[in-house]
């Protein structure tokens, strides 16, 4: 079916065969057959918007002020990690470790500090807990209702345990790098799209190194806990992330398509999550969608995948996008590193030999790591 504001049209044709899903943008050519469907013969989607130079909103601003841009130093690398999926538990304890290690230059190896040493940035695109979902899973839910019932709140069901590890996890890479954290499926946020910030009442620590909130969206120096989907700058880049449940439920309704496939997809339809409200929930907006992309960021990351992938795409006036999938850092040991100066991605593997975690292995992957 074919919809628009004027009604539904049953369409036909080869072009068809595409991968579409309910809520991509198109234009459509085509004829209106005698059963009154209507035969595709030509699609069109409406592509990359405009892709704002570097550096234009920090110009711009200081243009208005009528002072001259400064000299700009070359920018580091960003660190990209999602899944942490903490329980509080101490299955937790050996590869946070290793992760604090890496990236506050710890390690042992010389070539791995020096290497982490070029990092300026800390980005947790969602998973942060393992369990924070306000919404039950099916097998809860039968075990709550089985149970005593209760009337209020239950205060023998909360575990504060995942918290107080990420809180305490934060505060130990926070003085030596700043973190941006975008929440995920099993966060403590809301569920519907756009997805709010994480409380700042759940990180009594943390919450010391953010600033107040203001109109901007260039990351702060400290803890910076934004929205999913999350659109910003970093070292001037514009820079567009989600916890990964927009490409997660875009997968499920095509076949052979690749993360990094159903990213070009969101891209070139102009819309971050297609899929919603019909199987992702979303947050009914009346006067504008801000799920709708408008420009276009240089780089767009997805959190929480099974694998790592990075893809460069080109848009009709000669915009270049990253396109990088993060693979889950509790199942993978993952980290990716992204050179926000040459766009070369890093992925690093950390991990432990034996029983005992006494050693760090590395490995790191470049231009030739597009799949594992």
């Amino acid at each position: 079916m074919l919809e628009d504001e004027s009604g539904r049209l049953r369409v036909t044709g080869e072009p068809l065969h595409q991968h579409f899903v309910t809520g991509c943008i198109l234009a459509a050519l085509g004829t209106e057959e005698a059963d009154g469907t209507f035969m595709v013969i030509a699609t069109q989607c409406a592509d990359l918007p405009r892709q704002p130079p570097r550096w234009e909103r920090d110009d711009v601003a200081l243009s208005k002020q009528k002072q001259k841009a400064p000299k700009r130093e070359r920018a580091g690398k960003i660190a990209l990690v999602s899944g942490l999926e903490l329980t509080g538990a101490d299955d937790d304890e050996v590869s946070l470790d290793l992760l604090v290690e890496y990236l506050t230059g710890e390690a042992a190896d010389p070539a791995t500090q020096a290497e982490a040493s070029k990092i300026t940035r800390l980005v947790i695109a969602g998973g942060s807990l393992a369990k924070g979902s306000p919404i039950l899973s099916r097998e809860d839910f039968a075990a709550k209702k089985s149970a005593a019932r209760h009337y209020g709140y239950d205060a023998s069901s909360y575990n504060a345990a995942p918290t107080t590890r990420l809180d305490e996890f934060l505060c130990e890479i926070l003085p030596s790098l700043p973190i941006t954290m975008l929440p995920g499926a099993s966060d403590p946020s809301n569920v519907a799209l756009p997805q709010q910030p994480l409380h700042p009442a759940l990180f009594p620590k943390t919450r010391l190194y953010a600033e107040p909130p203001i109109e901007t969206n260039t990351t702060l120096n400290g803890f910076d806990a934004v929205t999913n989907p999350w659109l910003g700058d970093i070292d001037g880049y514009r820079v567009l992330g989600t916890g990964g449940q927009t490409v997660l439920d875009l997968l499920k309704y095509v076949k052979r398509v690749k993360p990094t496939e159903a990213m070009e997809m969101m891209l070139r339809w102009r819309c971050v999550a297609p899929t919603a409200p019909d199987t992702l929930w979303c947050y009914p907006f009346q006067d504008e969608d801000p799920l709708m992309l408008k420009e276009c960021p240089h780089m767009y990351f997805a959190g929480c995948q099974k694998k790592f992938e990075k893809r460069v795409i080109e848009g009709p006036a000669g915009e270049k996008v990253l396109l990088v999938s993060v693979p889950k850092f509790r199942t993978s040991g993952k980290i990716v590193l992204v050179d926000m100066e040459s766009w070369d991605v890093e992925v690093v593997r950390l991990g432990v030999k034996g029983d005992k975690s006494t050693k760090q292995e590395i490995k790191t992957n470049g231009e030739d790591a597009m799949e594992e």
